[in-house]
């Protein structure tokens, strides 16, 4: 009888931890991807299970539910234990013992941003400082990690959130194993202000497309004054390729070349500002978000889009190109999916 009772009370302790994981996330209100990335990323930020793992652990337990458990709890500061509680038992101890709630842990999340979103503009002001003095160039090595933490006076994994966030918006590059680059592309440290806050926010992807439309509009209208041939050329070049991709329905391709052609058009315009701006944006909108391509009908429709555009900046009129971009950006929008929006 014993036997059977202990039985009894092992599989009870697993149906509850299993509940209260998923009863923890949502007294917090977060999503699955949102508690995996506060809960159960590694140092770097990377993800160490999948949503789908998570959603099975939560639904059926599994070898590493208390290998999760534990770490939920470490971070929380809580007694891992009481996942093993009855539902209403251990809400109440989250709330009343150990006075955890939504509020609080938002504050808690909204420091931890801000603190990183602070980090991003010195270490923006001391590279643009460091470019200036003449100390760096497009395409050099950066101090490592261990330096430029001890410089900052903060610990590496900030300093590494911190460095994330720069290559995001297209200013470093970083390669696992050698270190990171100052970006070969466009030293944009100089007019970062202008953008660098959105991309801490990425319930901003709204005004980021917004944004984006508005560049990307200008950028076409400019572009048909353009008398620069080698990037003209350099746009011609690409349409050619994004004509043969869609002739020979390699659609991964297709979608590659968008951003080049997007980029293009904005070297042809001449404006500094607007091709890093988009280049910043281009690379936040990329790091963050799936395709959004469902059918060879949105493919057509795209491709469509891309030659009216490029005809328009060719035959110079600048009036069609803003308009067939605007338009181009609006069906964009329709067909843009992400996992925030």
């Amino acid at each position: 009888m014993l036997i059977k009772e202990n039985k009894d009370q092992l599989k009870k302790n697993l149906i509850n931890k299993k509940n209260n994981l998923k009863n923890l996330r949502l007294f917090l209100n977060m999503t699955q991807k949102e508690f995996i990335k506060d809960f159960l990323s590694n140092d770097d930020g990377y993800p160490e299970i999948s949503v789908s793992t998570l959603s099975n652990i939560e639904n059926k337990g599994g070898v590493i539910l208390d290998d999760i458990i534990s770490k939920v709890s470490s971070i929380l500061g809580i007694n891992n234990l009481i996942f093993t509680y009855d539902k209403m038992d251990f809400l109440g101890i989250i709330e009343n013992q150990y006075n955890i709630n939504v509020e609080d842990f938002s504050l808690a999340k909204n420091k931890k941003n801000k603190s990183v979103t602070n980090l991003v503009n010195r270490l923006t002001l001391y590279f643009a400082e460091e470019m200036l003095k003449g100390n760096l160039k497009k395409g050099d090595k950066i101090e490592s990690d261990r330096k430029l933490a001890e410089k900052m006076d903060v610990g590496r994994s900030a300093l590494r959130e911190a460095l994330k966030v720069l290559e995001i918006m297209g200013m470093i590059n970083i390669r696992h194993g050698q270190g990171s680059y100052i970006s070969d592309q466009e030293s944009n440290f100089f007019d970062v202000p202008l953008t660098w806050s959105l991309f801490m926010n990425y319930k901003q992807i709204y005004d980021v497309l917004q944004v984006r439309s508005i560049l990307e509009e200008k950028a076409a209208e400019l572009a048909a004054f353009s008398v620069d041939k080698e990037k003209l050329n350099n746009l011609k070049l690409i349409i050619d390729e994004i004509n043969k991709s869609y002739r020979e329905k390699d659609f991964r391709k297709f979608l590659d070349l968008d951003m080049k052609f997007h980029i293009a058009i904005a070297e042809c315009s001449g404006n500094t500002v607007i091709i890093s701006q988009i280049l910043s944006i281009q690379n936040l909108l990329k790091s963050m978000s799936k395709s959004g391509m469902q059918d060879i009908s949105e493919i057509e429709a795209i491709y469509n889009e891309h030659l009216a555009i490029y005809n328009a900046i060719v035959s110079r009129k600048n009036d069609d190109a803003r308009r067939a971009m605007a338009y181009h950006m609006g069906k964009s929008f329709d067909r843009y999916k992400s996992d925030y929006i």
